[in-house]
């Protein structure tokens, strides 16, 4: 399984980086969204198996209504809207500080003065 996983990351990551060059930043950000979703969603999961197979070796106690599923389910979204944010007031900050391409020259050189 280890073994699995690490070929995973080492293909993926050799696919997704050119890939992920070729996309503008919007999109750039959509996907580090679904890959930090898919990963809160597969953690918690692991984490559920791992405290319900502890706590309950019987299996008579359905952990289907606990506290990891809800947080599971409903914390991804606060941390999604946090990392949106966070990456938007950063954008920002750097499209203030760079020069823009498509901003109008003043009337005095556009006039040839």
């Amino acid at each position: 399984m280890v073994r699995l996983l690490i070929y995973g990351l080492i293909v993926g990551g050799l696919v997704a980086v050119p890939v992920i060059r070729l996309l503008s930043p919007m999109h750039r950000l959509q996907v580090a969204t679904l890959v930090l979703v898919a990963a809160w969603l597969a953690g918690f999961g692991w984490l559920d198996e791992q405290l319900s197979a502890r706590l309950d070796p019987a299996g008579t106690w359905e952990w289907d209504e606990s506290v990891v599923d809800f947080v599971r389910w409903l914390g991804w979204i606060p941390l999604v809207v946090a990392v949106q944010r966070w990456v938007n007031v950063r954008a920002t900050r750097v499209a203030d500080r760079a020069p823009s391409r498509y901003r109008r020259a003043p009337a005095s050189r556009r006039s040839g003065r």
